[in-house]
């Protein structure tokens, strides 16, 4: 089972404390939930799993690949937070098998654009045609690079390339989707 999906909104470096506790902030008084969310948290890092809290829909976890703490808020809605969260899967480490990878991350845009479109009850198939293209360029790309050895000169230019050709015009099109939204 994956620690979160396309329904769930997530918060990535739960060192931003703050900005996550105030975030939560919807979903009412919770008590002591500051010491609840770190206790959670530390014990998500040191079992390397997930901890669901009791009475409220949060998820603490530990990504070890990453290095960083996750809070998933289950089944929660806010667009802007839900497609940081696609950008943010998108570009994750590659699997192993390419074609499954592609699929993947394509039905990761179709699943969280799906859920944007049915509870905003809008049409998004022209910022799919543009994002689909570009997502499957991202993983192949993402893909080849894990593959090869590269200098760290080449890697920083091959940085710089994704992001000016594929990170970058993603987002556009992400924010266009919440202007759209506006």
């Amino acid at each position: 089972m994956p620690v979160y999906d396309h329904n769930d909104i997530v918060f990535r470096d739960a060192d931003r404390r703050g900005a996550i506790l105030e975030s939560l902030a919807f979903l009412g008084e919770v008590p002591d939930i500051e010491r609840r969310l770190d206790a959670e948290l530390e014990i998500a890092r040191r079992t390397d799993g997930v901890r669901d809290m009791a009475d409220i829909p949060v998820r603490a976890a530990w990504d070890g690949a990453a290095g960083e703490y996750l809070v998933i808020v289950r089944n929660a809605y806010e667009p802007r937070r839900l497609l940081a969260s696609l950008l943010e899967s998108l570009m994750d480490e590659p699997g192993e098998k390419l074609k499954e990878d592609v699929a993947a991350a394509e039905a990761r845009v179709e699943a969280y654009l799906g859920r944007i479109e049915e509870r905003e009850r809008t049409d998004l198939t022209g910022p799919k045609k543009i994002l689909l293209p570009l997502v499957r360029e991202l993983r192949e790309t993402l893909a080849l690079a894990a593959e090869l050895d590269y200098s760290q000169e080449e890697l920083e230019r091959l940085s710089e390339d994704v992001e000016h050709r594929l990170t970058r015009p993603i987002a556009e099109v992400l924010e266009e989707i919440l202007t759209l939204l506006a």
